[in-house]
């Protein structure tokens, strides 16, 4: 059974509503294309007919499609070394002043881990006695389906195209399909998990955060949740990375290094 389907605007809302109270993430009537057609594929591997369907399978008590509504309509795009000049920032002026033998970082919305594992390799390169010292790397994510496949910790040439040759060579094991796996090594850094960034991170206090390219999904009320999460997880003197077109907020207790960088003051 495949029908033609169309998202009507009240549809939208609808969905909208589910995704907002799920994930605090806002989804604007400018998407309503975008979401049909992420939609209509879900439906397909459902066999339903209709938006309507769907609706009413998301709002039955017990219904176990949550998550998958909430993995097909959340933005996956990532690639290594993302942004060069926060890891230029950070290999820079910011890793040799972390002085304790333990240091924690936290890749918040890390999709399918090549943010994660760009700070393993960066870490490691740039860190003053890196391998003498404990480094633990969290990745989280609200999409389950991209953890497995950052777990794996398998890439191809679009993800790695940004990775220099030496790094690749060190870094990354070929497959007889053309593809890359991390080595060990930087796998056993990094520990993935689920997380909605609007609940407070269950890990502790950490030295660094990534956060890039994910608070443009959310609405002035959750960002202000976000970010008190956020910030409520660094440690004095640690430091919140945001993506390139997002800016930190003026805030007490924090020193905004750049546009998109701060440090929680100690």
């Amino acid at each position: 059974m495949e029908a033609s389907l169309t998202l009507t605007k009240q549809e939208l809302e609808k969905f909208a509503d589910i995704a907002y109270r799920e994930t605090g993430i806002r989804i604007s009537p400018q998407k309503l294309e975008l979401m049909n057609n992420r939609l209509s594929r879900r439906l397909r591997e459902l066999n339903l007919r209709s938006f309507r369907d769907y609706l009413e399978m998301l709002q039955r008590p017990g219904s176990n499609e949550m998550s998958n509504f909430v993995e097909t309509i959340t933005t996956n795009e990532t690639y290594f070394f993302r942004c060069p000049r926060h890891f230029r920032l950070l290999s820079r002026q910011i890793l040799n002043t972390f002085q304790s033998p333990t240091i924690d970082v936290w890749s918040a919305a890390c999709s399918t881990g090549e943010e994660p594992y760009s700070l393993a390799i960066a870490l490691l390169e740039r860190m003053p006695n890196a391998r003498n010292r404990k480094i633990r790397i969290f990745a989280s994510d609200i999409d389950r389906k991209v953890l497995k496949k950052a777990s794996d910790g398998v890439y191809g040439d679009y993800a790695l195209r940004f990775v220099r040759p030496e790094f690749l060579k060190k870094y990354f094991i070929p497959l007889n399909n053309g593809m890359y796996q991390v080595i060990p090594e930087l796998r056993q850094m990094v520990l993935f998990g689920q997380h909605n960034l609007q609940n407070p991170f269950p890990k502790g206090k950490v030295d660094l955060i990534f956060c890039r390219n994910v608070l443009i999904y959310f609405d002035d009320q959750s960002k202000d949740q976000v970010f008190r999460n956020l910030l409520g997880a660094l440690r004095p003197n640690g430091y919140l990375f945001l993506g390139e077109s997002e800016i930190v907020p003026p805030l007490s207790g924090v020193h905004r290094v750049e546009a998109s960088v701060a440090q929680k003051k100690g």
